[in-house]
């Protein structure tokens, strides 16, 4: 699916185009037009708030996002879900989770275990960093979220459960 930018980037260029083409409008005109189509498809900003700057294996990482609309600043209603990803240095995910928006906010953490179970994949770069992503995507309202894991006799546990409520 395009993204954002790449559509207002083509809504501008045919609005640079369209005073060649077709009859003369008044600038408000195209300026009300693209007024709406703003408000039909709002922006989203993602702010982040972390606990600490520098994180090392053994710690766990805390946040809490919020996500506005664009124009107005004003906790979003559009997307209900935020996807947030745990990336390595190389770029590659480690672990990804999503989460209910509630009022436009939601909060979680990673932990950087050194245990056994923790993830191979998670390498740090020199200076023991790894990147964080968090995005949304509004056409996914009620996620469902699937968890595994092991019982201390080795029994499989497992659950799904919609995030619907």
């Amino acid at each position: 699916m395009p993204s954002t930018s790449r559509i207002a980037y083509l809504l501008l260029s045919l609005l640079l185009f369209l005073p060649l083409t077709a009859p003369a409008q008044s600038l408000d005109y195209y300026a009300n037009r693209l007024e709406k189509f703003g408000k039909g498809v709002p922006q989203e900003k993602v702010f982040v708030h972390m606990d600490n700057t520098c994180y090392f294996l053994g710690d766990t990482i805390f946040y809490k996002a919020y996500v506005t609309r664009g124009d107005n600043q004003l906790p979003t209603q559009v997307s209900r879900v935020l996807y947030v990803e745990l990336l390595n240095n190389d770029g590659y995910l480690v672990e990804r989770q999503i989460l209910r928006l509630k009022n436009g906010q939601a909060h979680g953490s990673f932990c950087l275990a050194d245990t056994l179970y923790w993830n191979p994949d998670l390498q740090l770069d020199e200076q023991g960093h790894a990147e964080v992503t968090f995005y949304n995507n509004s056409r996914t309202t009620f996620p469902t979220v699937s968890a595994e894991g092991l019982t201390d006799k080795g029994e499989v546990l497992s659950t799904d459960q919609s995030l619907n409520n």
